[in-house]
Order: C-alpha cells, then structure tokens, then sequence
C-alpha cells in the first residue's frame, strides 16, 4: 500500500469526510427517495388555477401511465386533470399555507379509486410556493369499512327485528296472562265476578266491617225459577242467552262498586257496599221489577 493511500485511510479514520460524488445532488438523492417509496409522492408548485409537478416518483408516474421525466414541469390540466380534482387539491394546498401542520382529506378519484391524501407547505422557490404531497391507496381499506357498515346495517336490522319479536311476544304473553287472570275470577258465559271472586270481596267487605261496624253492607242471593224449562224447551242456546241477559238487568240495577256476580247455573248473588238495610230492601225492589219484563 503506498503513503497516498495510507494518509487517506487515516484520514477516514479520523472522521475527515470524503469528497461528495459528483452525482449525489440533492435533486438525485430526492428522487431516490421519492422512487423508493411504495405511496405515491412528490414536490409541486400551484399557480392561480393550476399544479405545475416539480418532482414525481415512479409510484405516481406509473398510477398515471407515465414516468417522472414525462411528468417534471407539467401542469395538472395539460395532463387532462379534470377540474374539480385540481380544484379539491389547490385548496388543500392553499389550506396548508394557513396551518401549522400537514392537511389531510381522503376523496375517490375516478380510475384509482379511494385516496388519502397528505399535503404540506415546504418552503418558496422562485417565487412559488413549494408543496409535497403523499398519497396513499386506500380502496381495500374502504371496501373493507363498507363491508362492516353493511355487516353491522344487517345485524342492525336483525337485532330490531328479534327485539320487535320479542316485545310482541311478551305483549302477548301479557295479554294470556291478563286473560287468565280475568278468566280464574270472571264467569265465561256471563262475563260476571264468578263464585272466587264474590267470596273475595266478601271477605274484604267483613274485615272493613270488623273495623268499622258503620260501614254495612248487604248480599243478595236469587234464582231463576224454572230455568231448567227454558232449556228443555228452547235448547241451551236459548238458556244461555237468557243468563247474560239477566246479568246484564242486574248490573244496571246497582252502583259501580257493588258486586253482581254469577255463582253457577240460573244462581246470581250481589255484594252491596255501604249499604243498610233500607237501601238493601230498595235494591230488591229494582231488580224484581228489572226482572219483570219480558226477555226477547
């Protein structure tokens, strides 16, 4: 090894740096850069109305079916650019002019498809201000988002339906249960408290009177003479008319919280609340004459 060769090895070791290669420029070494990026990237200047590309990587020249060269000092319009997307871009650009960071929006351009966009103020040149741009594909990731929003629409609607199921269900299981009830303390044919019920208000009835022997009432108990003639003769259909009609004279005979109830057969009883024995007697005597005429 010679002493030239020697000094410069020392040199280097010493952290002296070597001489700059001549194609090293800083447009070159951009450029390596922007080629080695998979996302699509670049410097631009904005006029008025229009892009002018300062530099473009392979990534945006082959997305647009040129190369960098081809691109380099070229308008956005004289590429064929329609106008909204220049105009969507320049004010992007403008925007990043007034902001302390990069500004980012995402739109679907016709032929690439979905696009994320980054774009950032670096500086003046010539007079112009100076952009760089970063634009990412974002297709699948929107086909992906649509396909959930569409998954979560359906489960959405699924979800409702079953709720929708489900309330009508439990309404009408309310509504069996309500009927159950109604029909554990109401007589079927006549609709009337059945023997249950009376017995119950009864017993209500005599603990208040227990507390409160001022507060009387009274129970009537009648039948139907003959009944059993009414349904040889005329058949069941007859008879059983015969008893709601009955039912309902006698429930228009009394006051809301008095009690009609049938208790089996052609057998009716009737609780009177707060009620002596004059008022008992009158009562009797409206529903003899309720009872007098005749039943079509």
């Amino acid at each position: 090894m010679d002493l030239s060769s020697r000094e410069r090895l020392d040199g280097n070791a010493q952290g002296q740096p070597e001489a700059a290669h001549p194609s090293d420029d800083p447009e070159r070494t951009l450029q390596r850069f922007y080629d080695a990026a998979s996302v699509m990237m670049g410097t631009v200047e904005i006029t008025d109305d229009d892009i002018v590309h300062i530099s473009d990587n392979a990534a945006t020249a082959h997305a647009f079916g040129t190369t960098p060269e081809a691109m380099r000092g070229r308008t956005a319009s004289s590429r064929g650019v329609p106008e909204a997307y220049i105009a969507l871009w320049l004010g992007a650009y403008r925007k990043s002019l007034r902001s302390d960071g990069p500004v980012r929006f995402e739109y679907e351009h016709e032929g690439m498809g979905w696009l994320k966009v980054t774009v950032n103020h670096v500086g003046r040149s010539g007079g112009r201000d100076r952009f760089l741009y970063v634009v990412d594909d974002v297709s699948d990731l929107k086909c992906a988002e649509q396909a959930l929003q569409e998954a979560n629409a359906r489960l959405e609607a699924r979800v409702q339906a079953r709720t929708g199921e489900l309330e009508r269900a439990k309404a009408e299981l309310s509504a069996v249960n309500t009927q159950l009830k109604h029909d554990a303390f109401h007589d079927a044919l006549t609709g009337l408290p059945n023997r249950l019920l009376f017995n119950d208000r009864l017993k209500h009835a005599l603990e208040r009177y227990r507390r409160d022997p001022d507060g009387g009432f009274a129970v009537l108990f009648m039948d139907l003479d003959h009944f059993k003639v009414i349904n040889d003769s005329l058949g069941h259909p007859a008879g059983d008319a015969l008893l709601v009609a009955v039912g309902e004279r006698l429930t228009g005979c009394v006051r809301d919280e008095d009690t009609v109830a049938r208790f089996g057969g052609d057998e009716f009883t009737l609780l009177l609340e707060a009620c002596d024995a004059a008022r008992a007697a009158e009562v009797a005597e409206r529903l003899r004459e309720a009872l007098s005429h005749p039943f079509r």
